[in-house]
């Protein structure tokens, strides 16, 4: 759920909030899907912030 050439920095969190064309927001939108999925079933976000990187945590709050 990132353009291939945006590389490693696309792989952390918000990195296409502040981008404004269409494909950007669509990356970002799947991204906050995602991690809203993941977090409705008591994952939490792992400590780097890569959108894709889950800790099972249901017992804490929400950490996005």
């Amino acid at each position: 759920m990132r353009k291939g050439e945006d590389d490693t920095p696309a792989l952390f969190v918000d990195f296409y909030k502040d981008k404004f064309d269409a494909e950007s927001q669509s990356y970002q939108q799947l991204q906050e899907w995602l991690i809203k999925v993941m977090q409705d079933h008591g994952f939490h976000l792992g400590t780097k912030r890569e959108y894709f990187h889950f800790d099972y945590r249901p017992e804490m709050p929400r950490n996005y």
